[in-house]
């Protein structure tokens, strides 16, 4: 299973990104305070981290986190299946 977009709005210092991810390897670069341990906390909470009120961006009531993973194929008897299949082989993870 392969994450391919990553969307964040309003958590920590970021108001809005999405993250187009292709094909193969990808790494993430960036100066100190970037922001590329704010894509890996998101993709922790997308992956049921617990969330903290001190990560909504300030000023705003809530973040939002949106991953999309790529499931080209599952077992019979993955309880994924069944939303990957309804998904069109992708699985959205709210």
């Amino acid at each position: 299973m392969a994450l391919r977009e990553l969307t964040v709005e309003n958590l920590a210092v970021v108001e809005s990104v999405r993250l187009t991810l292709g094909e193969g390897f990808t790494v993430l670069t960036g100066e100190t305070g970037a922001g590329k341990s704010l894509v890996v906390d998101a993709v922790a909470l997308a992956l049921g981290a617990r969330a903290s009120t001190d990560q909504v961006r300030a000023g705003t009531d809530a973040a939002r986190v949106e991953a999309v993973f790529d499931a080209p194929s599952l077992p019979d008897d993955d309880p994924m299946r069944e939303v990957a299949e309804a998904g069109e082989g992708s699985i959205i993870v709210r």
